[in-house]
């Protein structure tokens, strides 16, 4: 991998929201108002009605299909709208939108925790970075499902500030880059700048999300991109076209769903604009 992906990983931190260093929980803070809000993720106004243009168009009379966690989640315990930290990549603005079925509609949840977690540009995870960087294929069982505990083993129940009760898998360094969560707004919105995900053999681009509601999670699943975006990032973008050799699209991925396919488009800086609705059962 190139070198400032390499340094970046060196520089490690712990968990946290703001630039002292203190992990924020869920009631000492309110919902961004809007998109790329705080935290150096500002957007152009011109982005930033785009990235709505893009919410409004996005699938939203569906209830999202669950998925598991993967085998790199932990409870970062992060409250915070801009996931990168000093990560290199392309940046990207996601609008998520909680919705929950009423009767025969969806309305929006503006109570909700929306959580984010993905890879690097080179295909690693914070917490986890000499695991998920082997490049061995994941193993699978007949059931299609990975073979085996998380790695680093199991670090009990999650007892956060948005998340009571899930198994965590039990981390191996103390990187927290591109992983945190975000209120949802009156509108049921929650915003975050990040940077593209990048690929890890045998999995096709992706993003992790849970929903909280309560400290209860109503909803695990995982996000993808088209394809055709993926080839054109990785093909023309540094650091990604560092990373050479993906051997996973959408249609050979064992989790890939169509109605989990953010609505993406290229920003007019360059960066990229993602959203999606997600429907929960309330």
């Amino acid at each position: 991998m190139n070198r400032d992906v390499e340094a970046s990983r060196r520089r490690v931190v712990r968990n946290r929201a703001a630039s002292d260093g203190v992990v924020v929980g869920i009631d000492d803070v309110v919902a961004d108002a809007g998109p790329g809000e705080g935290e150096g993720g500002g957007m152009s106004a011109e982005d930033a009605a785009a990235l709505g243009a893009l919410l409004d168009r996005a699938p939203s009379a569906v209830l999202t299909p669950e998925s598991i966690d993967g085998p790199y989640w932990f409870d970062v315990d992060t409250v915070r709208g801009d996931l990168r930290e000093d990560r290199p990549g392309l940046d990207t603005h996601l609008a998520l939108r909680v919705v929950e079925r009423r009767g025969d509609g969806f309305v929006p949840v503006g109570d909700a925790v929306v959580e984010v977690w993905h890879c690097d540009a080179g295909g690693v995870y914070s917490g986890f970075e000499e695991l998920s960087r082997m490049e061995i294929p994941i193993p699978m069982g007949e059931d299609g499902l990975p073979i085996g505990p998380p790695p680093g083993g199991d670090a009990g129940p999650s007892d956060g500030s948005y998340s009571a009760g899930v198994p965590e898998s039990g981390r191996t360094d103390d990187g927290t880059y591109l992983r945190g969560a975000q209120p949802t707004d009156a509108d049921g919105i929650a915003y975050f700048t990040t940077i593209y995900p990048g690929w890890y053999v045998s999995r096709t681009v992706h993003i992790h999300v849970k929903v909280h509601r309560a400290r209860r999670n109503v909803l695990t699943a995982q996000l993808f991109l088209d394809d055709r975006l993926n080839d054109e990032i990785f093909a023309t973008v540094y650091p990604y076209t560092d990373h050479v050799g993906r051997d996973t699209r959408n249609d050979t991925d064992f989790i890939y769903t169509p109605e989990c396919r953010l609505a993406a488009e290229r920003a007019r800086d360059g960066g990229v604009l993602a959203a999606i609705t997600l429907g929960v059962s309330g």
